[in-house]
């Protein structure tokens, strides 16, 4: 039985920048695999976060692609040479564990159990350390990505936008400078930083006298910090449902009255918000074998109708992915709004009711390079496949054919889209997707990795992350990498694993933890899930997405 469902949120690869505590540097990696610190924060000084089976952390380059490693000797390098860096990786040299302190964070290499360091010469380099954590020693953690997000105002039908010009206006729109980039401070509060998705470093700010602008400064202050909570019901007036942005520096709320934004101490209609996926809960469904997109022919006109296959990314194959409470999910053609579907034989068909057969199971590929994921059929049991020329069908469970594999792509609106594209092209070292289709890989890291909805998942990799947190400090600190990490990963990124696969899941490491998904229990038994630290009512961090609000 289908219940409410639920939009899967837009939710980037875990991009950060991580600077000393001893000088605020920031670790920097050069084309020929120098590392060191740096005082810029460009996309050298920007990493990857991908968590791997056995718990440990690897550190991307964003900029050249190269993994952050560490020497038997000490030293630090980001392999350039596919065999030199091929070898280095078996040995796991570019395997780290997050060591949480009461300032930050330490990284200690897996393979040398040796800790990351830098000193006054802006040299990187690393030691065996004991004792008390010092500054040279210690590392804080700079979010750069997040969940992409519409701002709009249900009173006046409008959305916050940052203009091809830098400035903010409002719009009616569903476009590409409409979309925002809620990115997490970690200050342990919940609060968030709104950077526009289409111009990088612009953030929705407060000026001291309470305007509301746009900060292009590369440093960010309580001024930029804002909190998202639930809207609360007011007393004689219908304000509506959604949510309230308050500001961190003067604590007045996000308000307007359809022309232009402004900042209010009382609650009324025009300071409630949604939070609209960036994507509206729209994907293109690609095959990973064939390189094609399941698309839908609308049921009147010529003929053939039903379902096919293209190498194009427009409106017939885009599909409307919902998630019901018990962790299904239906696909729905966006342009026909028919679902995707299979009757008792078998066949791929277009229901108008997800009832008849439109119900799937999403869980992660089981096979030992397996990148996605695959889609079980809740009526035969059967997964969703693509044949050689290009038909959609299904087949048997045991399969170990590469065509089951599917891969969801967000369609994300266009803005202009020059620069964008080229992001795109340097995030495709470590995604699936094509640059054609949007302006940056979505993906949902942190829920693969076992950070869900119940908390962290026990045999996971963020249960590892939060074993040597606790060992070390003797708690899971407020505002530390594990929580912020939870709080990303928390509520509604898909019981099944979806978000796993949301941009591309090779960004795993090449396979997610089980204990972090449940399914239809066709391809593996389903494992236990610990009770996590996500409650209802508890700390507003943890109430993630946004999108499910």
């Amino acid at each position: 039985m289908i219940t409410k469902a639920s939009p899967l949120p837009c939710i980037e690869p875990t991009r950060c920048f991580v600077s000393s505590k001893a000088n605020d540097l920031k670790l920097s990696s050069s084309p020929n695999g120098v590392v060191s610190l740096s005082t810029n924060r460009e996309s050298c000084e920007e990493w990857t976060l991908t968590v791997n089976e056995d718990r440990s952390v690897c550190l991307l380059s964003t900029k050249h692609g190269h993994r952050l490693g560490c020497g038997p000797d000490g030293d630090i390098f980001t392999a350039t040479k596919d065999g030199e860096e091929d070898e280095k990786r078996k040995e796991g040299w570019d395997r780290w564990r997050f060591e949480s302190c009461k300032s930050g964070v330490m990284l200690v290499s897996v393979a040398h159990e040796k800790m990351l360091g830098c000193d006054d010469q802006k040299c990187v380099y690393s030691f065996h350390g004991e004792g008390d954590a010092e500054d040279w020693m210690v590392w804080t953690i700079d979010f750069a990505s997040g969940e992409l997000l519409f701002l709009s105002s249900s009173a006046h039908n409008v959305r916050v936008l940052c203009n091809p010009f830098g400035k903010l206006s409002l719009s009616k729109a569903f476009g590409g400078w409409e979309v925002w980039r809620f990115i997490e401070s970690g200050d342990g509060m919940g609060s968030v930083y709104m950077e526009s998705w289409t111009h990088r470093k612009k953030f929705l700010s407060l000026s001291e006298d309470g305007e509301v602008k746009i900060n292009t400064t590369a440093q960010r202050t309580d001024a930029d910090k804002w909190t998202v909570v639930k809207a609360p019901e007011a007393e004689g007036e219908n304000i509506g449902e959604g949510v309230i942005i308050r500001s961190v520096a003067t604590g007045k709320m996000l308000g307007t009255d359809g022309t232009k934004l402004h900042t209010n101490d009382d609650i009324s209609a025009s300071e409630v918000w949604h939070l609209d996926s960036a994507n509206r809960g729209t994907f293109f469904l690609t095959n990973l074998s064939m390189d094609c997109r399941a698309g839908s022919r609308p049921e009147t006109g010529k003929p053939p109708f039903g379902t096919f296959t293209t190498k194009n990314r427009k409106s017939w194959e885009g599909w409307l992915v919902q998630e019901a409470e018990d962790g299904s999910v239906t696909m729905k053609s966006d342009a026909h709004g028919r679902y995707l579907a299979t009757d008792e034989s078998g066949s791929v068909v277009m229901n108008p009711d997800a009832k008849e057969g439109g119900v799937w199971w999403a869980e992660p590929s089981q096979h030992k390079d397996g990148k996605g994921l695959v889609l079980v059929s809740d009526v035969t049991k059967r997964l969703l496949s693509c044949t050689k020329d290009g038909h959609l069908t299904t087949t048997l469970a045991d399969s170990s054919d590469d065509a089951i594999e599917w891969h969801l792509e967000p369609c994300l609106p266009g803005s202009l889209t020059g620069p964008q594209l080229g992001a795109l092209c340097a995030a495709g070292v470590v995604t699936l997707v094509c640059a054609a289709a949007m302006p940056f890989a979505v993906m949902g890291t942190l829920t693969a990795a076992g950070f869900t909805s119940e908390g962290i998942a026990a045999g996971s990799a963020a249960a590892g992350m939060m074993s040597a947190e606790a060992a070390t400090s003797g708690a899971i600190a407020a505002g530390g990498v594990v929580a912020t990490c939870q709080s990303i990963g928390a509520a509604g990124l898909g019981a099944a694993g979806l978000s796993a696969a949301i941009g591309g899941g090779a960004i795993l490491g090449g396979s997610i933890s089980a204990a972090a998904v449940t399914g239809s229990g066709v391809l593996s038994a389903d494992e236990s899930v610990s009770e996590g630290t996500c409650t209802e009512g508890s700390d507003p961090i943890i109430k993630r997405p946004f999108c499910a609000w």
